[in-house]
């Protein structure tokens, strides 16, 4: 026995009283059924239902099972409507069903029918993106998804199921969840974000399937801080200019000091890039690549991204940051040997403009201190290396100056690890704050802060921890203190609790 549901969803947010028709589908028992986020049924009609509900008029009733973000991944949220008449307008306000059933009232039997639905990001097709998503950012085959599932199945169905041809059940789906280490309702939800990248700074020896996997992983980071912002209402923008038409080096120049007067930042030294580029509504993520990467941007909605190997120095990491910022406010070519240098001038540029490095070098030099370079890295945050090249590019030394210290550099092996380390720290900050934020608002579980932020909730603990402990010294005797500070000198800083030695034993903060 089958039956027939029409489902619709509002014509607009604001007008929940029309409604554009989704689909008309035939549906069976112990099929799925996914309905995208916040989507609205309207029941119109069932079909060959007589036997199980009675003439139209009569009411029914429909048990809606879901996954819920903070469930089991074998255990349903169950949401029951009663008293359901044709025509009422159905929302559940989840984000996703699995599936749903006729429950039994007043004496009739309980049969179970179920549908899929087809809304633009929803349903099969939504799944199967989110599936082949988990599976690149775990860095699995299909075929060597297949072989960690605890009821193993061909890669050729797992292949069905990303492309939407054809749909798991929930115990399917809880299977697969589990073994990509992700929830089942991850699977399930609506894509918040649609990202388009524009650069990828690779070396030649990193794999396709390395890259597939870094984007998943990306994506996958990208769409948590969004849900995030969501809540806060910070909406996606940015403040770039642009985009600049660039013919040549110069024009690169120009693009350099456009953001800065853009940004107000004169041409002084930037501390904090990253945490800049967050204010200005970007979005930076940090990646731990031993090698083989650089960076990665695009755009998220209408908010920049930067994807940045956190492995290489944090100098390196702002260089790679303005690179990418160039590669974003200016007009690309389609040409690789044109916009990576393009993007390369475009970053030295940004962070020492061009009167800047002649105040601090001169407008001619025969020679540079190796020292001084190093000094200079420290104020402005730009490789030595970095520095030699901006000389050289603004005439301030020559071609035979330049090529010699580069050699010197390479005999000392200073051109993977220079000496006089940028003290400065750079860090991406805005997505660890709002975790921490919903966190603290509970508007979201410590098990959601842990899928953003793996050991956030341990580090946390700690920090209470610590902040106790502290409290608890302060209240003991000066005996007890040292007795106390010598037994636990990493847990408790001797250099914090100094000054309670001079308190009475009976003082407490």
């Amino acid at each position: 026995m089958s039956a027939s549901f029409m489902i619709s969803r509002p014509v607009s947010s604001s007008d929940f009283t029309k409604y554009s028709l989704l689909s008309t589908m035939s549906v069976k028992p112990s099929s799925v059924v996914s309905i995208a986020s916040r989507c609205v049924v309207v029941i119109d009609r069932l079909l060959g239902m007589e036997s199980a509900c009675g003439p139209e008029e009569e009411p029914f009733g429909l048990v809606v099972d879901w996954l819920g973000s903070g469930t089991s991944r074998s255990e349903f949220d169950r949401i029951p409507f009663r008293n359901c008449l044709f025509g009422d307008v159905l929302s559940c306000g989840q984000e996703c069903l699995s599936h749903v059933e006729l429950s039994t009232e007043g004496g009739r039997p309980s049969n179970r029918y179920t549908a899929f639905t087809f809304e633009t990001g929803g349903g099969a097709p939504m799944l199967g993106t989110r599936l082949r998503q988990a599976r690149l950012a775990a860095g699995l085959s299909l075929e060597g998804l297949a072989a960690k599932l605890e009821h193993p199945i061909s890669k050729q169905a797992l292949s069905k199921y990303e492309k939407g041809l054809a749909q798991p059940n929930p115990t399917r789906i809880s299977d697969i969840a589990q073994a990509l280490n992700v929830t089942a309702s991850s699977l399930l939800t609506e894509e918040a974000i649609e990202i388009r990248w524009e650069a990828f700074r690779k070396h030649a020896n990193l794999s396709k399937a390395r890259q597939n996997q870094l984007t998943a992983i990306a994506q996958q980071k990208l769409e948590g801080e969004f849900r995030l912002r969501s809540l806060f209402h910070l909406g996606d923008w940015h403040d770039l200019p642009g985009p600049i038409e660039v013919q040549n080096v110069n024009d690169c120049e120009y693009a350099a000091a456009a953001l800065r007067m853009h940004w107000s930042l004169g041409d002084r030294p930037i501390d904090g890039l990253l945490e800049l580029i967050e204010e200005r509504g970007g979005s930076v993520i940090g990646w731990h690549e031993k090698w083989g990467f650089d960076a990665l941007s695009g755009w998220a909605n209408r908010s920049p991204i930067l994807v940045l190997n956190t492995a290489v120095p944090p100098d390196r990491q702002r260089f790679n940051a303005a690179h990418e910022l160039g590669h974003l406010i200016m007009e690309q070519t389609g040409d690789a040997k044109l916009d990576e240098p393009f993007a390369h001038r475009f970053a030295a540029a940004f962070l020492v403009p061009a009167e800047a490095a002649r105040r601090e070098l001169g407008t001619h030099r025969r020679g540079l201190d190796l020292d001084e370079l190093g000094l200079l890295k420290r104020r402005w945050g730009l490789s030595m290396q970095a520095w030699i090249r901006r000389a050289r590019d603004l005439d301030i030394i020559g071609e035979d100056l330049y090529r010699s210290l580069n050699i010197q550099f390479r005999t000392q092996g200073w051109h993977r690890t220079e000496p006089h380390a940028y003290q400065s720290s750079e860090a991406p900050a805005l997505f660890r704050r709002l975790v921490l934020r919903a966190l603290a608002e509970s508007m979201i579980t410590t098990e959601d802060a842990e899928s953003y932020i793996p050991g956030i909730s341990q580090q946390r603990s700690t920090g209470r921890e610590r902040r106790a402990s502290l409290r608890e010294l302060a209240r003991q005797s000066l005996e007890e203190r040292h007795r106390m500070l010598q037994g636990a000198a990493v847990v408790v800083d001797p250099v914090e609790t100094a000054a309670w030695d001079e308190l009475p034993s009976d003082e407490t903060e």
